[in-house]
């Protein structure tokens, strides 16, 4: 994990997990426990197993009892909530490349900063599909909030559907990490 981080700097990931698959241990879990701990996921969506028509584990027994599984995905969401407000606290104080995505009911916009945190932010201009620079002023459970980078001018962009001013991300290749 530390070299996917330095070689990607503000490097962020997501998972999805199930907890009480059919013959999952404690063991399991608490393996599971230390991945999340040592990823550190910036989003995290959790379920508990449930059978599922059509699908292979629906011929599984299923032996983790109810309320074991939820009090698994009750542990696993505390850790993962706290790892992701963590991250989000991070981010206060810092200017943050946002494509604005659409306009929400209260009149604001909501955006996605490159590593897909949602970003809200009030603009007296339509930017939606445009990036925009802004600065982060606060962080809650889930999202950010904040407010056109200081110096950023807004008339100086394109009129909708003139060719983009903004460039698009910078893609690399990442090296293949083996091992802990």
């Amino acid at each position: 994990m530390s070299a996917l981080r330095a070689e990607v700097p503000g490097l962020t990931l997501s998972t999805d997990v199930i907890v009480g698959f059919p013959g999952e241990t404690r063991e399991d879990f608490e393996a599971t426990l230390l991945l999340a701990e040592r990823v550190r996921f910036s989003g995290f969506f959790g379920f508990t197993y449930s059978e599922r028509p059509n699908t292979p584990a629906k011929k599984l027994e299923d032996d983790v009892p109810a309320a074991e599984k939820s009090a698994r995905l009750e542990q696993i969401f505390a850790l993962t909530d706290h790892h992701r407000k963590e991250h989000l606290s991070s981010r206060v104080g810092g200017t943050e490349r946002v494509l604005c995505e659409r306009r929400a009911k209260n009149g604001d916009f909501m955006g996605r900063s490159e590593q897909n945190e949602i970003v809200h932010f009030a603009c007296e201009r339509d930017v939606v599909g445009r990036f925009i620079p802004i600065q982060i002023r606060a962080a809650y459970a889930n999202s950010l909030r904040g407010e056109i980078a200081p110096g950023f001018d807004l008339t100086a962009l394109a009129p909708h559907g003139a060719a983009a001013t903004a460039s698009g991300p910078v893609r690399r290749t990442l090296p293949v990490v083996a091992g802990p």
